[in-house]
């Protein structure tokens, strides 16, 4: 799934099964956030302007120190095997191991590491985070169980199980995840095929996956709710032509949801000071030197502090859930 369930229709559950809008805010948030959290260039600002830095793998200031994770990779470690035992397993490919549900064959086996939608693992991560009362940790198992529905029989693992079979350009793609088929298990508008079984299986609707998903989430949270009076509401959304629509008809229906900043949570919990010789006053259109000369906007040196509210700030909050949920998975999941 893309941010237009993540973050927009997650408000929209989260709202309509009691949650307030600053709680469904950071359900939501946290939610999206999961595949935002990763190893990328992040937009923040200093007293000279606004420039990108890379995810801080420690912060340290005045005697304190802080090792945050990553809930998404990127770059070239996702082939790195601790990379998708630790992050892509336990985020967006959950194993459902011997589930019940787990039935779907590749040459005569099927695949305990493959997630499968709405599986018994996914059913206990979500349930405890919901105990739990933290919005966070809703949220980030929201994402990870959303994507049982949309990574439906990919695994974590860069294996032959997830291999197309047939000829196609993007079979020079990694066969980690649904890497092989692109974006096309996310987006919710579109049709495709998954060619890799046993036995031939019909085109798949992600609108169609998306509506059940959600069915059986409203149903799973909050199981005295009537699923009848919110049905309408999220079908329109889902049947929307695009994630442009979609996301435009969430803001009409809640004018209050904020407009997602990938770069948010972060720049609230930490204050970001480029050395003075890599900034220059209102260098926001700065641009890299071909011959590799500093690039103001990417410098080298960035002093990193805490904020003052670091330890009540969003992102510490789910950088904390974030360590907890994947904790969990660890230790709930055998094939791990």
């Amino acid at each position: 799934m893309q941010k237009d369930f993540h973050y927009y229709i997650i408000y929209v559950v989260a709202r309509h099964l009691g949650y307030s809008a600053q709680e469904s805010y950071i359900i939501a948030y946290a939610s999206q956030y999961v595949d935002d959290n990763t190893d990328r260039y992040y937009e923040v600002e200093d007293s000279y302007g606004r420039f990108y830095i890379k995810f801080p793998e420690k912060i340290e200031d005045n005697h304190k120190r802080f090792h945050p994770i990553i809930t998404q990779a990127l770059s070239l470690d996702y082939r790195d095997i601790a990379t998708q035992r630790y992050v892509y397993a336990p985020f967006h490919f959950l194993p459902a191991e011997d589930d019940e549900k787990n039935i779907f064959t590749i040459e005569g086996r099927y695949n305990p590491l493959c997630t499968v939608r709405d599986c018994e693992n996914a059913r206990v991560l979500l349930g405890k985070a919901l105990d739990s009362k933290d919005p966070y940790r809703i949220g980030i198992a929201l994402h990870t169980y959303a994507d049982t529905w949309s990574h439906e029989n990919f695994s974590a693992f860069e294996e032959n199980w997830n291999s197309r079979r047939d000829f196609s350009i993007k079979k020079l793609m990694p066969s980690i995840g649904h890497a092989e088929f692109t974006h096309d298990p996310d987006i919710i508008s579109k049709e495709w095929i998954d060619n890799r079984f046993d036995e031939e299986r019909p085109p798949i609707s992600n609108q169609q996956r998306t509506l059940e998903c959600l069915e059986t989430l409203c149903k799973f949270i909050r199981p005295e709710n009537n699923w009848d009076s919110i049905k309408r509401e999220l079908r329109s959304l889902v049947e929307a032509p695009d994630m442009k629509s979609r996301i435009k008809m969430v803001k009409e229906m809640y004018n209050e949801i904020p407009t997602y900043d990938e770069n948010r949570w972060i720049q609230e919990a930490l204050k970001f000071e480029r050395d003075p010789s890599e900034a220059v006053e209102g260098d926001d259109n700065s641009s890299s030197d071909i011959m590799g000369e500093v690039n103001i906007r990417y410098p080298r040196f960035v002093e990193i502090k805490f904020r003052d509210n670091f330890e009540q700030s969003h992102w510490y909050r789910f950088q904390i859930a974030a360590k907890k949920h994947l904790s969990l998975v660890i230790s709930m999941i055998k094939v791990l």
